[in-house]
């Protein structure tokens, strides 16, 4: 990945940092673990590199969740959709990870179709820090555009 807030991760536990807004999630050699950053942290990077958060983008890259699953557990004290942690079971498995609050995290899964999440709803664009709807002609260009 060419973009200073994408990061790829493989098997084992991964903490992300404040800037890991799109994670290609490569579960072909085991079972993979995320650490969401704490929301705290996120915000007040986000408030000093002065954009807008909207997100972490992830996606299984290499179609194997269902046999090495993805857990997702909420950095610090945080939640994900009110729990600890959360299993993704899915091959192609993608979402996007939003703030509800200081300490929650909610998780939004894309349809999920095989071929590396084909089916995914959003997906990187070409501009630095930048996504797009899938189906809809644009290709987010400029950066931070969706």
């Amino acid at each position: 990945m060419e973009n200073q807030y994408a990061r790829q991760v493989g098997a084992g536990t991964t903490f992300l940092s404040p800037t890991d807004f799109y994670v290609e999630v490569d579960t072909s050699a085991g079972a993979v673990t995320i650490v969401l950053p704490s929301i705290s942290t996120i915000m007040e990077i986000v408030a000093k590199l002065g954009i807008t958060f909207a997100g972490i983008r992830f996606l299984d890259i290499s179609d194997n969740a269902s046999i090495n699953n993805i857990t997702i557990i909420g950095g610090s004290t945080d939640k994900v959709n009110n729990t600890t942690s959360i299993v993704l079971n899915t091959n192609g498995v993608g979402g996007i990870f939003n703030t509800l609050s200081g300490t929650e995290w909610s998780y939004t899964q894309n349809s999920v179709g095989g071929g590396g999440g084909g089916d995914a709803v959003i997906l990187l664009g070409a501009g630095t820090g930048s996504s797009y709807r899938c189906g809809n002609s644009n290709l987010a260009l400029s950066d931070y555009s969706n």
